[in-house]
């Protein structure tokens, strides 16, 4: 049996590779017969810094295939795709969403996938035809948020959509426990909007409480770049600058990153997998929301927060001025398991998605 796994794995950002290996790593687990294969579409520009080694990949190389040619998935059982933000109208993207003709392909299947930036109001008749033909063909249509809930219906779709987890949230193999008994570290991750003019009081502020922190607690500040397709390795030097003593990391891997998350004991993150990371590990964080945007008046960060009631761990720099009653506030749940109950439900509804969807595509389980 072949089944296999469609997805923007091999571009330098943590959170799809995350992806990518918790999806296979699922399958695997329920189908130990079944040959689990990892497909990256070949996404044009230099940006996206593609790697189809297993330094990328995680646990195994990754096929690299065109984005305008599915022939390949013919040779298949059924196809995964997805999760992330997969359902874009760039033509490169075509291929989630099962290219432009009728699937002769195996039976397919959406892996909690999001819309992202792709309001349906934007989008032209064209490309809401082409989702909601896409929807018609899979035989199991996941989506990790209410927002792309709505967008397929408004797509036309008509038939059952399951919104799901992100799939991140799964329980990883080698997962990092919380450093409760070593030295005190408080990882930062920041973003684009870390540059924005708009934001440099935010900013200054979050630097000031961070060094405090430290202080107040000896505590060592590591910044962690991840994802290196928004700038990210230039982005944590520049604000390493403004944190003395503050040191940016560097990982051989997608999954070190994640478990380096994982080992320290606060965490103030703007990329959305790595508030994943953090809160997946049991460390109280603040998510630092970048991508608040009026083309869908959320943001893919927002909507996690707000699906997992999570608001108290969440600020926007271009709203927030100041993020250290935030930050002492999760402080305070420092050496505790504080989103124990939440994961837990989360894991069982992951394991219930997976399991519905490997029987819609007609795979014994």
């Amino acid at each position: 049996m072949k089944i296999g796994v469609l997805g923007a794995w091999s571009i330098d950002n943590t959170g799809d590779a995350i992806i990518g290996y918790a999806t296979r790593r699922a399958l695997r687990s329920r189908l130990p017969g079944a040959e689990v294969i990892a497909f990256a579409p070949d996404l044009p520009g230099s940006h996206w810094r593609h790697d189809l080694t297993s330094a990328r990949g995680v646990d195994g190389e990754l096929v690299r295939v065109p984005v305008d040619d599915l022939s390949w998935a013919r040779e298949l059982d059924a196809l995964v795709i997805g999760g992330g933000g997969i359902i874009n109208f760039a033509p490169a993207f075509r291929g989630f969403l099962l290219g432009d003709e009728r699937w002769t392909g195996p039976p397919a299947a959406w892996n909690g996938v999001c819309s992202q930036n792709t309001p349906a109001y934007a989008a032209s008749t064209a490309d809401r035809e082409r989702v909601r033909r896409c929807c018609e063909q899979l035989t199991y249509v996941s989506v990790r948020n209410a927002t792309t809930h709505k967008f397929v219906r408004r797509c036309g779709f008509t038939g059952a959509v399951h919104t799901v987890p992100d799939v991140a949230f799964a329980d990883l193999d080698g997962e990092a426990s919380a450093n409760e008994a070593g030295r005190f570290t408080i990882g930062v991750s920041v973003g684009n909007a870390f540059e924005d003019p708009r934001t440099a009081g935010f900013h200054e502020r979050l630097f000031v409480a961070l060094a405090a922190l430290a202080r107040t607690h000896d505590a060592d500040l590591r910044l962690f770049p991840f994802g290196s397709i928004y700038g990210d390795e230039r982005l944590h030097h520049a604000a390493a600058a403004r944190l003395p003593g503050a040191r940016v990391e560097r990982f051989s891997t997608p999954l070190d990153a994640w478990r380096a998350i994982g080992d320290v004991q606060l965490y103030a993150g703007a990329r959305l997998h790595a508030v994943i990371a953090a809160c997946a590990q049991q460390v109280p964080f603040v998510a630092i929301d970048e991508y608040f945007s009026d083309h869908t008046a959320s943001s893919k960060l927002r909507e996690l927060v707000v699906d997992l009631d999570l608001e108290a761990h969440y600020v926007c720099p271009f709203v927030t001025r100041d993020p250290a009653p935030k930050l002492a506030l999760a402080a305070t749940l420092v050496g505790t398991r504080p989103f124990e109950v939440l994961v837990a439900r989360l894991r069982r509804e992951l394991d219930e998605h997976v399991t519905a969807m490997i029987r819609a595509l007609g795979l014994a389980c």
